[in-house]
């Protein structure tokens, strides 16, 4: 089943990394697009939050870039590797992101393996990002976050309301943060 669900999960976050370089190269802002489908039927949250990240250029890592290729990886080697093509092809492209030192960032660094010249400011947005997060404190208050929910997460037991609204998963939803009481992560699928 886990298999499943972070192959749904892992095609929604390329699909939106996609759809952000397409508006890119077609001159549409990051907000535009990301107003356009919020609130819609195609709006989902993890999604959602995803695309958030990726218009600030924060991948502070929620859910790294190498776990979701890992998953991905087994999930096609589970069906056989010519069974599922879309996934094969994330594969590639999430391998090359990997290749280029963003397997530690977030699942959304996906971004950053087709940053083209459309995007010239994703790398300077991403830099200046890390910038005010390392200023303000917050690089080692996300460590103690992730071992919360790390902790928290074999229990199954929910976190408990303060913690989850200091997650910096909770912060980037905007229209689904009653829904979302947990960061991803410690979700059990």
């Amino acid at each position: 089943m886990k298999l499943a669900v972070n192959a749904y999960m892992s095609i929604l976050i390329e699909g939106v990394a996609e759809a952000l370089e397409l508006a890119g190269q077609l001159g549409i802002d990051d907000s535009k697009l990301a107003e356009a489908i919020e609130g819609g039927p195609l709006d989902a949250p993890i999604a959602d939050a995803k695309l958030h990240k990726m218009e600030r250029g924060d991948f502070a890592p929620e859910f790294p870039l190498e776990w979701a290729l890992k998953d991905v990886d087994l999930a096609i080697s589970a069906a056989g590797d010519d069974e599922l093509p879309l996934l094969a092809a994330l594969s590639r492209q999430w391998h090359a992101a990997v290749d280029a030192g963003h397997g530690r960032e977030d699942v959304s660094a996906a971004r950053l393996a087709l940053a083209t010249s459309s995007s010239p400011n994703l790398l300077t947005r991403r830099r200046a990002g890390r910038r005010a997060e390392s200023h303000r404190g917050r690089t080692r208050s996300t460590a103690a976050q992730t071992t919360k929910i790390r902790e928290a997460a074999p229990s199954r037991e929910p976190l408990d309301r303060a913690t989850a609204d200091r997650l910096p998963f909770r912060k980037s939803v905007r229209s689904r943060r009653d829904v979302c009481m947990q960061p991803a992560s410690a979700l059990s699928w």
